[in-house]
């Protein structure tokens, strides 16, 4: 995969969405939408983005990460998708699960993963009998210390880890041009 701006990556995903029937059923438009763009280089290009937009920011401004990846992923594409507000919705939501999905599927490989897609920081680690389970340790913490103490810093080292877990994909993988090729966009 090669590393693309976020320009790049947006101009891209737009100019393939100008490719797809608009008059699809919304079902369909998403099915196509994940098919097309699941594991793609553009996704990984705004998810590895996003997750330096998140480093940047000071940690008490932080929400959770995937709360901040939809809320990157949502001001990367405001009033750039269709003006038909059924598909610019459809569309901005499936993209932003993709860059979600990177990051549960970047998550997996962190050798701390709590084992939960959903809360994947455990409340400790190693875990001892008793801690919070990670559903129970991100709602006990959510308030104000998501970012705060050895929770909070678990949560950082998770993202220093997909950082360098999408540095590794963006060098080491193949560029898969078949979908560019599908759908007319390699020569």
């Amino acid at each position: 995969m090669q590393l693309l701006t976020v320009d790049q990556a947006k101009t891209r995903i737009l100019d393939s969405l100008s490719l797809i029937d608009e008059g699809l059923p919304i079902y369909r438009m998403s099915d196509i939408l994940v098919d097309s763009f699941r594991g793609s280089t553009e996704i990984v290009n705004l998810f590895y983005h996003a997750l330096l937009h998140i480093k940047g920011m000071n940690p008490s401004k932080r929400k959770n990460i995937c709360f901040d990846l939809f809320k990157f992923s949502n001001s990367v594409f405001k009033g750039q998708i269709r003006a038909n507000s059924v598909n610019n919705k459809v569309c901005k939501d499936v993209l932003s699960m993709l860059i979600k999905d990177a990051f549960i599927d970047s998550a997996k490989y962190w050798p701390k993963y709590s084992g939960s897609e959903g809360y994947p920081v455990p409340y400790a680690f190693p875990p001892k009998p008793g801690d919070l389970s990670p559903y129970g340790a991100f709602w006990e913490t959510h308030s104000d210390f998501l970012w705060k103490g050895n929770y909070g810093a678990l949560r950082q080292e998770l993202l220093e880890f997909c950082i360098k877990f999408c540095e590794e994909q963006l060098k080491n993988s193949i560029y898969n041009e078949a979908y560019y090729d599908k759908i007319g966009l390699v020569n």
